[in-house]
Order: C-alpha cells, then structure tokens, then sequence
C-alpha cells in the first residue's frame, strides 16, 4: 500500500519495492527511464575452486516492470559488468570486462542494446580503462577514459557516431562527464591547474564552463533538459553539501540539522533526489527535494514500519524521472546486505511540461546562462 504524507500542502505518496538480489548480498541500481525499466547491477554466489564456499560475482542487470510480472530481473552480461544509464529508448551503457592486446582483460566502456554488447574502446590505446556513466536519447554516451594502463589520471569523454572525444580538463590531471541531456550538454567536474581543487562544470560543444561556487570543491552528477544542474560542494573544514545550479547560480539546498548531503539526480519538473546524513543518525538517508526552495524529505518515511523494524534504512537516492518514480540503494544493519529499491509515485507530480521552442538549434546553449536561445 502506497504512504502518504502532506508536506507544504503538496501530497506525497509512494510504494516501495524491494528489488532483491540473485543470491548475493548486493545489488544497486543507477537509472530509471520514464517507462520504468532500472539498470544496474546485481550479485549472486558462484563456487569458487580457491574459496572455502562461495564468491560474490556482479553482473549488469535490468529490472522491467508490468501488471503480469511486477519484478522481472534479468543478467545481461558477464561477470563484472555494471550498467550505470539508460535512455528512453533502451539502450544501455556502462563498463564490462573485455579482452585486449597487451593488458590482458579490461574493464571497458560498454553499450548494450536488445541484442548485443559492443565495446566503445578509450582514448590513446583501447587496452585501457574506460567506463560510460550516461547516454541520451540521441544516442551520444559519456564518461571517463584513462590516459596510461597504470591508471594514474583520466579524462572525460564523449562517445558519438563511433568516435570518441576527449573533453579536456581544467588544467589538471583529472576530469568526469556524469550526465548529458537531450541537448548534449554535459555536467560533471574537472581539476584544476593547481591540482587541489575540483569544479562542478558544463562541457557545451567546445567550451568548458565552471559553475559558480562560493565553496573551493564541487561536483556536478546530474543535468536535466533545461539546463538546471545538482551535485555537492564542500570546502576546507566544510562538510559537503547537496547544490543545485540555476543559471550557473549556486544554491546549497535546505537538509535541516545535517552533517553532510549530496544531490544526484534532478528530472525536468526539478524534483531533486540524493542523501541526507543527519547529526542523529548513524547512517545517511535517501532524500527528496521537492523545489530548490524546499527542505530535504526523508524517504524512510515512506517505507512501511515493519521494515525498519526489520532493519532495513533507505541510504541513497540515485535516481528520479519524470513521473518522479526513485531509485536507489537500501542497507540492513541486521543482516548487512544491500538491495536496490523502488519508491513508485503515485498522486505526487503532475505531469513534466513539455517544451516546445521553434527554431531552435539543439546545440544552442547559451554559456552565460544555459538557456535555449530562440535563433
């Protein structure tokens, strides 16, 4: 049965689902598309040859949801691979382990499709790492890739058409594309010069562009269509803290007595979803945001009593579409597994609004304010 709760006049109502395990203590979901399906990855206990019993193995996992099969699960991949985005269009990305020329097998950027898995390779030589952290529904994929075997920096990366792009730094050894919207701007955060500090930015086309903060460190995880931006900020002797950006302009969200906080998704009516660790509580908690303005709800509210009493403490937040379905990752203090789950909305949101701007070139963005700009 789904919980409600009034907050600020606004009904909040969601029904959760445990979204289990193969047999392993471990599964974690990333994405949640606007149809429902869920990515991630998923465990089970496999016989060891070199271990007393058994070993945990991950796979790249997909839950599907209907009327006749409310919870589907399916391996799509081999051991070690984990998908961490999808589109509305079902494709699929993360990493999986490959096999390659001269550095044995590894882990490598991945996209998946209803058929077959194909590797995206990385930059300079395509036996190094690489993971793909987000796709869109044109079909462009970022990431990281590193630059040495030894693994000693990396770079974020676009995937387009086949080709691969290195999005460059700001001066430093390291840099990470997290999301890229409908548009193909993409946020993440990238290294200084002086190689102490780490910026929330935008990559959009051939310009880098750095969120404004009023802290020295920060992290963009999420952008959504109209430009709006989430992560964190943190400084010398200051804990992080969840951030939006609008306009470029920072807004450290409202957690109430809190040690630390992080946004990680936000979907295009700005509903905002991540972690919240408060000053009583051991563990952090799954939040929501209803507005830039509101204050952090605690999702554990809504999960029934009995499973708190089982032990269970929603502990991150990953993911929020359109209908504001949320994903994330749940923790047992009693048995100390970690399953993935789904918070269903029911009577929460209206429908997101649909924009439609004539004239427009898609890759129009306006690096003073990342708005679209009418041609």
């Amino acid at each position: 049965m789904p919980i409600q709760e009034k907050i600020n006049d606004t009904i909040v109502s969601y029904s959760f689902t445990d979204l289990g395990t193969f047999g392993g203590r471990t599964s974690e979901v990333r994405k949640i598309s606007d149809n429902g399906t869920i990515v991630g990855y998923d465990t089970k206990n496999e016989h060891s040859l070199f271990a007393p019993s058994y070993i945990e193995k991950s796979y790249a996992a997909k839950w599907s949801f209907s009327p006749a099969t409310p919870t589907r699960t399916e391996i799509i991949a081999d051991a070690g691979s984990k998908i961490t985005c999808l589109n509305n269009k079902g494709l699929m990305t993360g990493s999986s382990v490959w096999s390659s020329t001269g550095n044995g097998k590894v882990l490598q950027a991945t996209v998946w499709t209803e058929t077959q898995a194909i590797n995206l390779g990385s930059l300079n030589d395509n036996s190094y790492r690489s993971e793909a952290t987000s796709v869109n529904d044109a079909g462009q994929i970022t990431g990281i890739s590193y630059l040495d075997s030894k693994q000693g920096s990396y770079h974020a990366v676009k995937w387009q058409d086949g080709n691969i792009s290195d999005l460059g730094t700001l001066g430093g050894r390291f840099s990470q594309a997290n999301s890229i919207n409908k548009y193909g701007v993409i946020a993440g955060w990238s290294e200084d010069a002086n190689q102490g500090s780490m910026h929330a930015t935008i990559w959009n086309g051939d310009q880098i562009i750095i969120m404004h903060s009023n802290y020295s460190h920060s992290l963009a995880k999420d952008i959504n269509d109209n430009g709006v931006v989430v992560g964190a900020v943190s400084g010398e002797h200051v804990n992080p803290m969840a951030s939006v950006w609008v306009d470029q302009r920072e807004t450290v969200l409202s957690t109430g007595d809190s040690l630390w906080s992080r946004a990680n998704a936000v979907n295009n009516m700005e509903q905002i979803v991540g972690y919240v660790r408060y000053a009583n509580e051991e563990l952090q908690h799954a939040s929501l945001w209803l507005n830039k303005s509101s204050t952090a709800i605690d999702l554990n509210d809504f999960i029934d009593p009995a499973m708190r009493e089982a032990g269970w403490v929603l502990t991150d937040a990953r993911d929020i579409n359109e209908q504001g379905d949320i994903v994330g990752t749940a923790l047992n203090t009693l048995t100390y597994q970690s399953h993935a789950y789904l918070l269903k909305a029911s009577n929460l949101f209206s429908p997101a609004p649909v924009v439609t701007i004539t004239g427009v070139d898609a890759t129009a963005f306006s690096s003073a304010h990342l708005l679209l700009q009418v041609q």
